[in-house]
């Protein structure tokens, strides 16, 4: 079954690769110290390619997932201004936190005064509002606006939402 070797004295074994200097047969495996020598070289490598990935493109993909929520939330302001139209003679608002560079919004119901909603910009986006509050009037156009440009934007990539006052569309256009 086994063939035997000449410098193993022990016995027959399959490789002579099983057989130590002594001659005492070891099982095939990695010792503690060589997984742990491994582990570490794997770490050392890890530590230093990690801080040079990429990370300005997915903070780049932030601002655009900013931007496509900053439209999704005017358009819905409008819409909710239409279906309440019945009820609610004033509309619904959207008020930025600053103006310039803004850190966030709230959309306020202008008939009960009250909060629909707030949202909070990523760190990494940076978002220039031209005003301070975008109102939607029940017909759905825009009745107030100190502006009437939004900018998203990190690094190379920009977005700008606009408005056509008269209708109330919001246009989204990646720069």
């Amino acid at each position: 079954m086994f063939k035997a070797r000449e410098n193993c004295e022990d016995g027959p074994v399959e490789s002579s690769s099983l057989c130590l200097l002594s001659g005492v047969m070891r099982k095939k495996g990695f010792t503690f110290v060589e997984i742990v020598v491994v582990v570490l070289i794997l770490g050392v490598i890890t530590a230093v390619t990690v801080p040079r990935l990429p990370f300005d493109a997915i903070f780049q993909k932030e601002s655009e997932v900013e931007a496509r929520r900053l439209v999704t939330d005017l358009r819905r302001i409008q819409s909710m201004a239409l279906r309440d139209a019945a009820i609610n003679s004033k509309g619904y608002e959207m008020v930025m936190e600053n103006t310039g560079v803004t850190a966030g919004y709230r959309i306020d119901n202008l008939d009960s005064h009250e909060i629909v909603d707030t949202h909070t910009f990523n760190e990494h986006a940076t978002v220039t509002a031209g005003g301070l509050k975008y109102s939607f009037g029940p017909m759905g156009n825009l009745t107030k606006g100190q502006g009437t440009e939004i900018t998203v934007s990190y690094g190379t990539k920009s977005y700008t939402i606009s408005f056509v006052a008269a209708t109330g569309t919001v246009i989204l256009t990646k720069d």
